[in-house]
């Protein structure tokens, strides 16, 4: 798995954009970008901004959200909570037919991207969102955010419209570089010596009790 650079989008952010709860990298990115001239609206939870639609409030044109605070409870724990809050979330979010047409950005700060994880309830929930990628296509993408460094509005604002005008569905903001992983063939260093079966030995068949053990064991 190779992790290469997403062009430059050159085009604005589709606005206006929602961040819905309490995710603190949502929440910094959000600040960052209202900062910076984006109009963000905050809502609590899913059905907060639910109600604003039913009073007739504009449709975002992007949603923000990002893995629940765990308040520093222990890794399994944590990661349990977290994953539970995304399914709600995710579910909220999907059920609604108004966000049919609104992206969602699921936004973490080191749960994915080159080198080891270091929010593991993040990236728990990471591992949750690609199911759903899979089975809402287009509708969802994940951006990691540099872990430690904050949110520079201008480098998340930019990331944002690269990967959704790329239509990538996993990428990490690294420096001011953005980065998506695709898989790319290895070709190792010297051909490792094929390996002989002797014709007087013993083979040992273990786990394979069913058709293809048999098939094995008989060859």
């Amino acid at each position: 798995l190779s992790w290469v650079t997403v062009p430059a989008a050159g085009q604005p952010l589709p606005g206006p954009v929602a961040v819905i709860g309490a995710s603190p990298t949502a929440q910094a990115l959000a600040q960052a970008l209202d900062t910076a001239g984006t109009p963000v609206t905050a809502y609590p939870a899913p059905d907060a901004l639910a109600a604003a639609l039913d009073a007739g409030g504009p449709v975002p044109g992007l949603v923000l959200a990002g893995p629940p605070a765990t308040d520093g409870a222990a890794p399994p724990a944590a990661a349990a909570a977290a994953v539970r809050g995304t399914l709600a979330f995710l579910q909220d979010y999907l059920a609604d037919a108004r966000l049919a047409s609104t992206p969602l950005a699921w936004i973490t700060a080191g749960a994915a991207g080159p080198g080891p994880a270091t929010d593991l309830p993040a990236a728990a929930t990471a591992g949750l969102v690609r199911s759903t990628q899979s089975e809402h296509p287009a509708r969802i993408t994940h951006l990691d955010l540099d872990p430690g460094t904050g949110a520079d509005a201008d480098a998340a604002g930019a990331a944002l419209a690269a990967v959704l005008a790329a239509g990538v569905t996993v990428a990490a903001i690294r420096g001011t570089t953005v980065l998506a992983p695709r898989l790319t063939r290895t070709v190792p260093e010297t051909a490792a010596p094929a390996a002989v079966l002797d014709p007087d030995g013993t083979v040992l068949i273990t786990g394979g009790t069913g058709t293809l053990g048999a098939l094995i064991a008989r060859h």
